[in-house]
Formats: C-alpha cells, sequence, structure tokens
C-alpha cells in the first residue's frame, strides 16, 4: 500500500483480501538442538529431524520467525519480519517488530540463563537453592573450589565494600544469591573472564 496504489501489498500478492490482520509471531527455531540447526519433529507417530522454519508467503525465503497474518475472510498465512515491514501497514509493522523483539530477547536471556548456571556449576552452587543461598552457606561452598583463592585475592568491585575489606568473592557470592537476572549475568561474564584466564 502507498500514496498512489491504495491496494495492499499482501493483496496485491494474492496472498488475501484486505484488511489485513497481524496475528502473532512464532519462532519456529524453539527446540531445536544446541546448534539451532534440527528439531525432533512427530507425524503420524513417526518421529524424525527436520529444520526449523517455514518459507515466506510474499517472498518465499526461508524464515525461522514466522509472522502470522490473517485475510478479512479469516484465511491465514506467514511472512518473514522483513516482509511485515515491506507490507506498508503500519500496524502490521509495528506489532510484527515487537513480537519479533520479544523472542529474540527472550532468546537472548535463554542463553544467559544458561551461561549463569554453567558459573554456578563451575563454582559448585549448582545444588543450592535460593533460601540456602541467601543464608549465606555460598560463600563456604565457594571456600572449597579452586577459584575461591583467586576471587577472595581481587577486590570488591564498589569501592565502598573494598574498603571495607570485602572481596570479589563475597561480591560473587552476594549477586548469585540476591540479584535479578542482569546482575546475576555481570558476575556470570566476569567469572568467565576470570576463569578463561586461569585456564
Amino acid at each position: 500500500m502507498n500514496d498512489t496504489n491504495l491496494t495492499h501489498a499482501f493483496e496485491e500478492a494474492g496472498l488475501g483480501v484486505a484488511p489485513f490482520a497481524f496475528v502473532g509471531c512464532v519462532d519456529s527455531g524453539a527446540g531445536a538442538n544446541a546448534d539451532g540447526m534440527v528439531k525432533r519433529t512427530s507425524a503420524e507417530g513417526i518421529e524424525f529431524w527436520t529444520k526449523p522454519g517455514g518459507s515466506c508467503a510474499y517472498c518465499g525465503i526461508g524464515i525461522v520467525i514466522l509472522c502470522k497474518i490473517q485475510d478479512a475472510n479469516g484465511a491465514r498465512f506467514h511472512v518473514g519480519t522483513s516482509c511485515a515491514g515491506k507490507s506498508g501497514d503500519k500496524g502490521i509493522i509495528n506489532l510484527a517488530k515487537r513480537a519479533a523483539g520479544r523472542i529474540s530477547r527472550a532468546k537472548a536471556v535463554a542463553k544467559q540463563e544458561t551461561r549463569i548456571e554453567a558459573v554456578r556449576v563451575a563454582l559448585g552452587l549448582e545444588g543450592l537453592g535460593t533460601m540456602a543461598l541467601r543464608h549465606g552457606d555460598t560463600l563456604g561452598v565457594l571456600a572449597a573450589t579452586d577459584l575461591f583463592a583467586t576471587l577472595a585475592d581481587r577486590p570488591h568491585p564498589l569501592e565502598y565494600w573494598a574498603d571495607q575489606g570485602k572481596t570479589m568473592a563475597t561480591w560473587v557470592c552476594w549477586t548469585l544469591a540476591n540479584a535479578g537476572h542482569a546482575g546475576k549475568f555481570k558476575a556470570t561474564k566476569i567469572i568467565e573472564k576470570i576463569l578463561k584466564e586461569a585456564n
């Protein structure tokens, strides 16, 4: 749809009858293996591996994030996020951008959670629940690891606490027990760097 032509781009492409409505976005790559290349699928009781995704109804290219669109007659099809942007329909464009952004953020947080858990395992903290961590057991568990000496030799990242004699070990324990996701991920990146330097 443009200034000189009032026909919707999806209608011109023969995808349906305007007006079109954005129904939602689906990440077809969810559930894929660690490499993100294949996922287990089942059809008629037979399990097999397939590549995630589909093809855009507008341009035909392979896509992983499927933006579902519905026409005036209720017929549905899916397009990629780029083609949703080419539709000229501001409502579809804005909703598709927001939905694709939520999917991207969720993927990023999931990857970060995996890294946070890997650091907890490296520190020997994976068996402790949140309440145990908050009651100070973390420092005792961490003291039994090889990493403790390295963390205890480094100053606390906040100047005030460093002046009070607190160390990086104290900060790591407190952060992994009490901080939100962003704080835990910040601590994770620091610990990953220390572990990399040690190897």
